[in-house]
């Protein structure tokens, strides 16, 4: 059976029309990336330190038992401090997943309290910073979101040279966080 021009161009449009929409398929954003209770987001963490401006669109988020923690690592992301390429600043709650209110930042070592800590310097050599009992900072929940699983915030807290140990003083002003995911 021979086919003419015409009936050959409508098998083979079909053929190619079926194998298109048959490859096609809905698509969605992908989720925010999630390994061992660990949530890595696009969400937006500034704040200023020591007059430095801090800004990182990588942040996450972790859960363990009842600590939840929302952190951010950059390089050479804090405006005119050229001297610490490498920055840190992490966020620990004591509390589960924080519902919408005010919590003091206090000492790292108590087991039922939220702490902050900054990091700062050359990787692999930096100096860190934490909330104690004297330099304490505070956080307000502006949002918790347990349907989208999104947290947002600001804070500021003054911190104590940690390690290697100091009496050096920085303070975290101006922060926040918008829509971090969390599992």
């Amino acid at each position: 059976m021979k086919l003419s021009k015409a009936n050959a161009f409508i098998l083979l449009t079909a053929l190619a029309l079926t194998t298109l929409f048959s490859a096609c398929k809905k698509t969605t954003p992908a989720p925010a990336a999630t390994t061992n209770n660990i949530t890595v987001g696009t969400a937006i963490l500034t704040a200023t330190t020591n007059g430095y401006s801090y800004k990182c669109s990588t942040t996450s988020s972790a859960r363990q038992g009842v600590e939840f923690i929302i952190s951010s690592t950059d390089d050479h992301n804090v405006s005119g401090n050229a001297t610490a390429p490498y920055h840190g600043l992490a966020i620990y709650f004591n509390v589960g997943i924080p519902t919408v209110q005010t919590y003091t930042l206090t000492n790292q070592t108590a087991s039922s309290t939220n702490y902050a800590q900054y990091e700062e310097g050359p990787t692999n050599t930096y100096t860190s910073y934490h909330t104690d009992s004297t330099r304490t900072g505070t956080v307000v929940i502006t949002k918790s979101d347990p349907v989208a699983k999104k947290i947002s915030g600001t804070f500021s807290f003054n911190a104590v040279q940690y390690s290697p140990p100091g009496t050096a003083v920085i303070s975290v002003t101006n922060g926040s966080f918008t829509d971090v995911v969390y599992q």
